[in-house]
């Protein structure tokens, strides 16, 4: 690899609301323990620019972070490249090799002659964690996701590198228990963490129970209705979980 690929930081831009703090800390803990080179990584909103909206109401952006990305050019003074991970993600393998992709393109100087998949699939695994294969994990199942459920399959994963981070001091146990206190992360987690339990289904059921009263983040956007409907779900799924 280059020595500008091997020189500069590896320069990231996330787009975390005040909900995913939690899950953005273990990204960013995850990526700088695999990865040899610096890793810079930034929150858009902290550079106070105007994010842009469009003047068409179908246009609109669904979600705070969806148009935030648009801003990544401009913050980078339109020079270089930089990473746009998803906050609910996690990373497993040195992300230099990711980086590296751009910067190959840049020095062959070459047009493509067709248009064809260039990141390797092994960056692209959803939920599933295969041995030996994902470099990262996106969490895209909202109902599921580790730091507000404890049914995703690849927890434990999450789990082991919370506790990293916590042993390490990246993060706090003071700022674990705020997300909790907030709503912004299950109850069961810290319980985890205390029992130095990493699958959560060796969670005792009591423990389980605690989060029947947490509704998701994402669901307190929806409105008041949605709440009553995922506390039953969320008290069903967790009355039929192994004991």
């Amino acid at each position: 690899m280059s020595n500008l690929a091997t020189s500069s930081p590896v320069r990231v831009f996330v787009a975390p609301t005040a909900r995913k703090r939690s899950p953005t800390r273990v990204l960013k803990f995850s990526m700088r323990e695999v990865t040899d080179l610096p890793v810079e990584v930034r929150a858009i909103a902290s550079f106070g620019h105007a994010i842009p909206i469009p003047t068409l109401r179908g246009n609109l952006p669904r979600t705070p972070f969806s148009l935030q990305r648009f801003l990544i050019l401009e913050l980078c003074a339109y020079q270089g490249r930089a990473v746009y991970p998803d906050t609910s993600m996690q990373v497993f393998s040195d992300i230099a090799d990711l980086w590296g992709t751009h910067e190959r393109l840049l020095h062959s100087m070459c047009l493509a002659r067709s248009v064809r998949r260039t990141i390797s699939p092994v960056w692209k695994n959803l939920e599933r964690y295969e041995v030996r294969v994902p470099r990262r994990l996106h969490y895209t199942d909202m109902n599921r996701r580790y730091w507000v459920a404890t049914t995703n399959s690849p927890t434990d994963l999450c789990m082991v590198s919370l506790r990293r981070a916590l042993a390490t001091s990246f993060i706090s146990r003071v700022e674990l228990q705020h997300e909790v206190a907030t709503g912004h992360v299950c109850p069961s987690l810290t319980a985890q963490i205390n029992a130095a339990v990493d699958n959560p289904a060796e969670l005792h059921v009591a423990m389980r129970h605690l989060d029947c009263v947490v509704v998701a983040p994402y669901r307190r956007l929806a409105g008041h209705k949605w709440r009553r409907w995922a506390f039953m779900r969320r008290l069903v799924r967790t009355l039929l979980q192994p004991q």
